[in-house]
């Protein structure tokens, strides 16, 4: 009985909902950013180029190999649990 289980399978799909998690997280705080009175433009344009960067990331991720998956995972899963952090005291703090 051949094992259908595969570590490296399971880290790309957690690396590719970690990076659609940061992407879901700019759309969010964009959102909020706009709806303010006085946006900071400064900080749109920021987290539109990184939510871009993360898009082209996540849509090149099958031609990463599996040591730059894990690189990828190891980076930006931090970045992933600080946003939801963010938008978390956020939302508490209204």
């Amino acid at each position: 009985m051949s094992n259908m289980f595969s570590w490296s399978g399971l880290t790309y799909e957690v690396t590719q909902d970690t990076l659609s998690d940061i992407v879901g997280c700019y759309s969010e705080l964009l959102r909020r950013e706009r709806a303010k009175p006085e946006p900071d433009m400064a900080f749109i344009k920021e987290t539109e180029r990184a939510q871009e960067e993360m898009m082209i990331m996540y849509h090149d991720l099958y031609l990463a190999s599996e040591a730059e998956i894990n690189e990828i995972l190891l980076k930006y899963a931090p970045i992933s649990r600080d946003l939801w952090e963010r938008l978390d005291r956020q939302d508490i703090e209204g």
